[in-house]
């Protein structure tokens, strides 16, 4: 099955607050070959508003994203706190 002509399926023709929420989820030691990507990639990866979007996570959080047939879905893991006994 091929794709439609005409239709680009790229970061690129997706809007720029749905492409920051995508990479606002991207661990921050892979930013960096993200930005590898394309320049868009690069000039997202550096801007003001994915570094303000990420100040707003928890710092003891795991970002995963589980695939099952076509579907992906984004979670996550947060350490639970230890309670003194």
């Amino acid at each position: 099955d091929k794709p439609p002509q005409g239709v680009n399926h790229t970061f690129s023709s997706l809007p720029k607050d749905i492409v920051l929420g995508c990479l606002h989820h991207v661990p921050r030691n892979d930013l960096l070959n993200v930005s590898c990507v394309s320049k868009t990639l690069r000039t997202l990866v550096s801007s003001p508003e994915l570094n303000r979007m990420r100040s707003f996570l928890p710092k003891d959080t795991i970002y995963f994203c589980c695939h099952y047939q076509n579907s992906c879905h984004w979670s996550t893991l947060r350490r639970s706190k230890k309670k003194n006994k």
